[in-house]
């Protein structure tokens, strides 16, 4: 259930960033729930009953942010500079072939 839950939070904070996506979609999508009293409230809610916590439910925004962006990991462990959130994330660009 909170899959669902946190896929729809990743869907939302995406209606606000503009296309095309950069690399750093996955920092702007946390910034966007973190500025957001009803994302973030929902954020929250989510975490108190996510296995793994705050850590996991962030592992898994990077994981839907991927998926529903259509894109590929960079690289990861980049200091998140955009929100307190996370503390680092993984930069996302375009899937080729």
């Amino acid at each position: 259930m909170s899959e669902n839950r946190t896929r729809q939070l990743v869907e939302d904070a995406l209606q606000a960033l503009w296309r095309p996506y950069g690399e750093n979609v996955t920092d702007e999508v946390l910034e966007v729930i973190e500025n957001t009293p009803k994302l973030l409230a929902e954020y929250h809610d989510i975490a108190s009953g996510f296995d793994g916590g705050i850590d996991g439910l962030n592992q898994n925004i990077g994981e839907f942010v991927k998926k529903i962006t259509e894109r590929r990991v960079l690289s990861q462990g980049n200091p998140c500079k955009r929100n307190s959130l996370a503390k680092t994330y993984s930069k996302l660009v375009e899937n080729s072939g």
